[in-house]
């Protein structure tokens, strides 16, 4: 018996009032007070009504024009480096570099593409949330190889006297050999974080309250997905 809760544990028969299979049941001895210090129940509170701020449909369909302009630039670009990789300019200002910079360009705009997509309320923005890093990511690699290896060739001629200087050339596998460094690293820490503690998106509170102090304002943003745990990766809490 519990004289406080106005409740007691008694052992019978069953009276079909909720007893259970062994005939015990808790009987009300004394009505329940409330914090209000009466015995009538609260109202129930009503449902919460919640507000998710996502980015502006204006907003996204400008940022998809622009990436649609700078797309089509990027592909000019490069068609017209391909299309004449023998004129002594484009030679000489070697076409592979230039290329992996059109198409490094390309993959860092599509993260434009999926950040917007990330505020979609569909189980789709989860996928874009763990694209966009490995879109940004392997795009940067490709255009910073390239310029990685102008880097290097410009320092072999500040490096080199006399007329050896006219000898100098860097061939594809000068490109490679940085490229193949860089993209195996960023592929590693790319899958390990995919793996152990991917993006996912999340509806984070604002700090509103309404009058009941429960969040009724949230944004949606690509959150850890095992954001409370101290061991996460520090590459998805960099992102």
């Amino acid at each position: 018996r519990d004289a406080a809760l106005g409740w007691e544990f008694a052992s019978g028969g069953d009276d079909g009032d909720g007893d259970d299979k062994n005939g015990t049941r808790w009987t009300a001895v004394n009505p329940f007070v409330y914090s209000d210090s009466t015995t009538t129940p609260p109202p129930v509170l009503p449902p919460v009504e919640r507000t998710v701020e996502i980015i502006s449909r204006k907003a996204v369909v400008f940022g998809h024009i622009l990436v649609f302009i700078s797309l089509v630039m990027a592909l000019s670009f490069g068609l017209w480096t391909f299309l004449n990789r023998s004129n002594v300019v484009v030679k000489a200002s070697q076409p592979v570099f230039l290329g992996m910079l059109c198409i490094g360009s390309i993959l860092i705009l599509f993260t434009i593409v999926t950040e917007s997509m990330c505020a979609d309320l569909e189980r789709r923005a989860d996928v874009s949330c763990m694209l966009s890093p490995w879109l940004f990511s392997i795009g940067f690699i490709v255009s910073f190889s390239g310029l990685f290896s102008k880097t290097m060739l410009i320092n072999k001629i500040f490096h080199t006297r006399g007329n050896n200087r006219r000898k100098i050339r860097i061939k594809m596998h000068d490109v490679m050999k940085p490229f193949a460094f860089l993209f195996l690293a960023n592929l590693v820490v790319l899958i390990s974080w995919t793996i152990v503690n991917p993006l996912v998106r999340r509806e984070v509170p604002t700090g509103s309250v309404d009058i009941y102090g429960r969040p009724n304002r949230f944004y949606t943003n690509c959150v850890p997905l095992l954001a409370d745990d101290d061991a996460g990766p520090a590459a998805s809490k960099l992102w």
